[in-house]
């Protein structure tokens, strides 16, 4: 009974050494995003992922790059259909190397589902940004 209660003491003592330091971690990555400019400002001010969402829904009728910050928010909370549409109104609006990541993000999320026009948005995604991160991913 001693060994566990010294294991047990152990475990508790690690968890709250490294709660401190993903703590710091996690401070400082907040304070990163709020000081960015640009889009990401209205989700870094937004009380919670649903209000990022209304934010970004009302943002991306200015500023594509708001629609394609939808799609990654949506994507990340496994709305993938609605990503979809955020990725497919970025890349309407956007070009260069966005355009080819809302097309290779686009892409990615149609195959996973097994659309049949996966390909041709990996297409458009490698005619977007050739040497892009999205687009390779996309066309593999």
């Amino acid at each position: 009974m001693k060994r566990w209660s010294s294991l047990l003491v152990a475990a508790l003592l690690a968890a709250s050494v490294f709660a401190d330091d993903t703590t710091d971690d996690t401070t400082r990555d907040a304070k990163e995003a709020a000081a960015a400019p640009g889009a990401q400002a209205p989700v870094a001010q937004a009380p919670g992922a649903d209000a990022a969402v209304a934010t970004l829904e009302k943002a991306m009728r200015v500023d594509p790059k708001a629609a394609l910050q939808l799609g990654r928010l949506r994507e990340s909370r496994g709305e993938f259909l609605d990503a979809e549409d955020a990725y497919r109104t970025a890349a309407a609006a956007l070009t260069g190397i966005e355009k080819g990541e809302a097309f290779g993000r686009m892409a990615v999320l149609q195959d996973a589902r097994g659309a049949t026009d996966a390909a041709a948005s990996a297409e458009a995604a490698m005619a977007a940004d050739p040497e892009g991160l999205w687009p390779t991913i996309a066309v593999s």
